[in-house]
């Protein structure tokens, strides 16, 4: 939830899309160092996503589907334009404020 967030929540359209930067993801995850890495190495394995570029410019980029369609991008899209909060959908399963 919270690479999503960082991803498309409040980001300029500099940055390339459906990506979250790996010192802005940390520094407001909580997690620390090893712990991030042993999440976003879960994470690529499930291929939820992927890491790109080389350390100290890791970016994190959240994959689409098999089909090409991202999900997460479109619930993040529509909790931002119904301000709902991304939590609130994806956290809390309250799939309820998708209809």
């Amino acid at each position: 939830m919270h690479i999503a967030q960082v991803a498309y929540h409040g980001r300029g359209q500099q940055r390339k899309p459906d990506v979250a930067y790996l010192p802005e993801l940390h520094e407001s995850c909580g997690l620390d160092v090893d712990a991030m890495y042993a999440l976003l190495k879960e994470l690529q394995g499930a291929k939820f996503v992927e890491m790109e570029d080389q350390y100290p410019f890791e970016d994190v980029r959240i994959l689409p589907a098999a089909s090409g369609w991202n999900a997460l991008e479109m619930i993040a899209r529509f909790s931002e334009e119904h301000e709902i909060a991304l939590r609130d959908i994806l956290v809390d399963g309250r799939f309820d404020f998708l209809q």
